[in-house]
């Protein structure tokens, strides 16, 4: 494997967007799996499918002894390619209010009463993984279309065409 990609962040940054701007530039994405089950799942991969970019997403979701071993994580994966890490990130408010329009739980909501203490939990989580990151984009003011331009910028590839041809056709008729 070249290229592997680790995208990662507060809920609510836009991490699954990222990595659908990801797959479309043909990354092999992944996301949520708990992050000592990567290692073997990217050799896997390596080994079977000769993959050459691949996308990895994590969060919080994974459990707090998993995160806090993510130095080891990174080190093993460092043997299959180069490694950056795009650590997402928005504003307190503005993730306040992206969780209020969505209606969707943050997921340390069921161990704290506030939002706000959620995403400060989430904050200390995930700094010793922002503290590594190659990538730090900030989607406080950015829309989806202004985060794939800045990813494309900063993965080196804002000036390549992509190009999706499909095509359809009815047996009979």
């Amino acid at each position: 494997m070249k290229r592997i990609l680790i995208v990662t962040g507060q809920s609510g940054s836009g991490k699954s967007s990222a990595l659908q701007v990801l797959e479309d530039l043909g990354y092999y994405c992944i996301d949520n799996l708990p992050l000592a089950l990567l290692p073997e799942i990217v050799e896997k991969l390596d080994k079977e499918n000769n993959l050459e970019q691949l996308a990895l997403g994590v969060d919080v979701r994974s459990t707090r002894a998993d995160l806090q071993e993510f130095d080891q994580v990174f080190h093993e994966l460092q043997r299959h390619g180069s490694v950056d890490i795009i650590y997402l990130t928005t504003r307190d408010q503005e993730l306040i209010s992206r969780f209020s329009a969505s209606r969707r739980p943050h997921p340390l909501s069921s161990r704290f009463k506030s939002l706000n203490e959620c995403i400060q939990e989430e904050k200390s989580l995930l700094l010793p993984i922002q503290l590594r990151s190659t990538v730090h984009i900030d989607t406080t003011d950015k829309s989806v279309h202004d985060l794939k331009h800045v990813l494309l910028t900063k993965l080196g590839q804002a000036d390549n065409l992509i190009l999706i041809l499909q095509s359809f056709g009815f047996k009979h008729g």
